[in-house]
């Protein structure tokens, strides 16, 4: 589930998922990217294919960390939390603007990548596994404090992915980059939490 929102419209609690393509959180607020998602998920919206009142599942900000954040950071020679506290206030913008319309829940990033994946050009990144995940976990950090501030929901299961020193856990990345099935328990756990499921 990268890049992306899900809606829960039913008393079944199913999910329809919306592809926005490669979204950024830090863009999510503007018009006229290089993905169009702001304009992708207005549609959605305008047309009712998402109703109003139904739940959103808001999925961004996994692109952001793993290729952007830490490059940012190098070129304007400044901590990357501040880089991320940036993304936050633009993804927080855009997400207060749906909460006028729909119940909204956020889902935090997962950890990045391994280091020793293959490089694959659909799927790059920049920086180390250890800093990207430590940038991850402040994000969802950062994320869940302003959520919370902001009465929208957040889930994660970030903590459950990562060993102790800020790696990923291998058993649960399918391809080197994607989340495998066996994260599914966390993810059904978390969304049973939030009466989601």
């Amino acid at each position: 589930m990268e890049y992306g929102i899900n809606n829960c419209q039913d008393k079944f609690n199913t999910f329809n998922t919306f592809h926005v393509g490669p979204a950024l959180a830090y863009n999510l607020n503007k018009y006229n990217t290089k993905t169009k998602a702001r304009e992708k998920i207005e549609y959605l919206l305008k047309h009712n294919i998402i109703r109003k009142k139904s739940k959103i599942i808001c999925c961004f900000g996994e692109i952001d960390i793993k290729v952007h954040v830490l490059k940012e950071a190098l070129r304007q020679h400044m901590d990357y939390k501040l880089v991320i506290d940036n993304i936050i206030e633009n993804y927080l913008n855009f997400l207060l603007s749906l909460k006028k319309r729909n119940k909204i829940y956020v889902w935090g990033p997962i950890p990045t990548q391994k280091d020793n994946s293959p490089i694959n050009p659909e799927y790059p990144y920049f920086g180390d596994e250890i800093t990207r995940n430590k940038a991850t976990s402040y994000f969802n950090n950062k994320l869940e404090e302003v959520c919370i501030k902001n009465k929208i929901g957040f889930l994660s299961i970030f903590k459950n992915l990562i060993n102790d020193n800020f790696t990923t856990k291998d058993e649960f990345i399918a391809d080197g980059c994607h989340l495998s099935q066996k994260a599914w328990v966390f993810a059904q756990k978390e969304l049973e939490s939030k009466e989601l499921l």
